[in-house]
């Protein structure tokens, strides 16, 4: 019977065994990698903090930051410069009331935006189409009376047959309100409202001036004078009769931010005040006016509605003109 043995070969290669078994090396596999990713690791996270390379993910935040920052830098640039040419841009000067009329649509008649009150008030006009040149001329059909300059002074005199500069007049544009300006083409010079000094009473005339600058004073304004301008001034009023002036205050309910109104210089009949409250609308209203003094009174209101010869020892009467823009003493 024979007998099978079983053998097992060993291969031996000088004189040491060599039993590696594939499970082995691929062990020695994972171990080698997992140490090439370890040092790798190690090393980006030297870099990233030596500042030499960004950390994963952050390059995006850091591209939209940038942006930001530029946008934001370029909006500041733009409002700079924005308000660095709206400095620099002239600014439009505005014009003394005595410089502003406006035409009443109903009776054609010429108000100034300063005082309703002056030499020709009384009269219908006709002038000229907005920014053409033209003149200002009576209109009346029996008349044929046109405003002209004779020095300074503006006055009436007949329409030439064939108008000349000193006749012509430029209107400019119309403001919020309805007023313009009236340029005399040949000087350049601009339609005044002027209180002359004479010897009989303040008179209430028109006269050419430069462009004069308006004022922006509150509430209320005694008359004031300047450049050439004495609208609302106070006149010498020195009469025939001896009479220099007169003095009285209107006391007006409700009181005025400013108090009563009230002349005090003795020389003169005519001052002229303001409530500036009303120059643009009907803000303050006066329910009642008492007349103190020896000057009459005339009110109007910014439209031209007025209530004339308010006098003295009057009490606690109603106005008519319930929102008062302008007021202005006068001889009795």
């Amino acid at each position: 019977m024979s007998e099978t043995i079983e053998t097992e070969t060993v291969t031996q290669t000088n004189g040491v065994e060599d039993k590696t078994s594939k499970s082995d090396t691929l062990k020695d596999e994972d171990e080698r990698k997992s140490s090439v990713a370890f040092n790798n690791m190690l090393s980006n996270r030297m870099e990233v903090e030596e500042g030499k390379v960004e950390p994963k993910g952050s390059s995006n935040v850091s591209s939209s930051a940038s942006k930001i920052k530029l946008l934001v830098g370029g909006i500041v640039f733009v409002i700079l410069i924005i308000i660095i040419i709206a400095l620099m841009l002239p600014k439009t000067a505005k014009q003394n009331e005595s410089q502003l009329w406006r035409i009443n649509k109903n009776d054609f008649k010429l108000d100034n935006l300063y005082s309703s009150s002056w030499e020709f008030e009384n009269k219908p006009w006709t002038i000229p189409s907005d920014g053409e040149e033209g003149l200002i001329a009576v209109k009346d059909s029996n008349s044929a009376k046109v405003l002209v300059v004779n020095g300074e002074d503006v006055v009436l005199e007949d329409k030439a047959k064939n108008s000349t500069s000193s006749q012509l007049w430029i209107k400019g544009p119309n403001n919020s309100d309805g007023y313009f300006w009236l340029k005399h083409k040949e000087t350049g010079k601009f339609l005044t409202l002027c209180i002359h000094k004479v010897k009989e009473e303040g008179t209430t005339l028109i006269s050419v001036k430069d462009f004069i600058v308006g004022h922006d004073e509150s509430t209320l304004e005694v008359g004031h004078a300047g450049a050439g301008l004495n609208a609302g001034g106070i006149t010498t009023g020195i009469t025939s009769q001896g009479v220099e002036g007169c003095t009285g205050k209107l006391v007006i309910t409700p009181p005025f931010k400013k108090g009563d109104i009230e002349k005090t210089q003795e020389v003169g009949f005519i001052e002229v005040f303001k409530i500036w409250a009303n120059k643009e609308g009907d803000k303050l209203r006066s329910t009642e006016i008492t007349v103190e003094g020896t000057c009459c009174w005339d009110i109007y209101h910014r439209l031209g509605d007025s209530q004339r010869d308010l006098k003295p020892g009057q009490h606690k009467i109603t106005p008519s003109v319930a929102f008062i823009r302008t007021l202005k003493t006068k001889k009795c």
